[in-house]
């Protein structure tokens, strides 16, 4: 699987795992697959960098790929308000 987020890989955002906060993104023109360019669904990819490719293990792409994205937001959502309950 790809991990969509794409930043630079250097700066404090992406060194803590936030690529989607990328402090330099805009400035290189960093556009992922599926956030600003096309692509995302197609079969297969060309992928910048091996930090962008996830192991699937055991799962089954075809059950599981609504996870990587209907799944993660209200689980970021939660997780960011779990302090506030």
């Amino acid at each position: 699987a790809v991990y969509g987020p794409w930043g630079c890989g250097r700066c404090t955002k992406c060194q803590q795992g936030k690529e989607n906060y990328c402090l330099n993104a805009a400035r290189l023109g960093i556009n992922p697959p599926g956030l600003g360019n096309p692509g995302a669904i197609a079969e297969y990819m060309i992928v910048d960098d091996p930090r962008h490719l996830m192991p699937l293990g055991d799962l089954d792409p075809v059950k599981t790929v609504p996870l990587t994205d209907a799944g993660l937001t209200p689980y970021h959502a939660i997780k960011r308000s779990l302090p506030k309950l």
